[in-house]
């Protein structure tokens, strides 16, 4: 039902019930009304939310070369050529990957790439692996961090919103209430604030 959100099954990750930590990412959506930049969160063995446009995220791949010299991180020296290194990756934020299109692929592919107003929204994201946790037994926490954990998807007329956490369970999460009241009593308008670029094919929000 969403387009370029998926679940991703975990492979190594153990958080049987913790409080983690997340950032404010989209602080002009009315899901963030009223909260600051940083949130702790319940999470308990939920679904990972894998945000992507399907065109590799611009990251370097770990697959052993197709030549089979060498390892990924050895020079790929070519006979017979001269030996040029390699430009040095771009660095790009978890949100630049997630959306992330090569201009080649835009001139042959650009029927896939969904208009801007229909692009998923990440409103938490949950922090860098080294400030994940704050209370609980947590391993594998590197497969989880940086992963959005509220992401607000158009869908036909209204909005499909996805929460890797659970925003009401029992009085653990007191403090992420509000995010899902925000969406219930603002479902008209969570397109408010909607980052609008150039190129845009949608039609700004009444």
């Amino acid at each position: 039902m969403t387009r370029a959100v998926s679940l991703r099954p975990s492979q190594k990750l153990v958080c049987p019930g913790d409080v983690l930590q997340a950032g404010v990412e989209d602080a002009k959506s009315p899901i963030a009304y009223g909260y600051g930049e940083k949130l702790y969160l319940y999470y308990s063995e939920n679904p990972i939310l894998n945000v992507s446009l399907g065109f590799g995220g611009g990251e370097e791949s770990n697959v052993s070369r197709p030549s089979g010299r060498g390892s990924a991180t050895d020079p790929d020296v070519i006979q017979g050529r001269p030996y040029v290194a390699p430009e040095k990756p771009l660095k790009r934020t978890p949100r630049e990957k997630e959306l992330y299109v090569p201009e080649e692929v835009r001139a042959y592919a650009g029927w896939r790439i969904p208009p801007d107003n229909e692009l998923p929204r990440v409103i938490l994201r949950f922090a860098e692996a080294k400030d994940l946790l704050v209370s609980g037994l947590l391993d594998g926490g590197s497969e989880l961090a940086e992963k959005p954990a509220i992401v607000d998807v158009p869908h036909g007329q209204g909005h499909i919103v996805l929460f890797s956490n659970n925003p009401m369970w029992r009085n653990e999460t007191s403090g992420s209430h509000f995010l899902l009241f925000n969406a219930i009593m603002n479902y008209r308008h969570l397109d408010v604030g909607r980052e609008k670029k150039t190129g845009d094919r949608s039609q700004k929000s009444e």
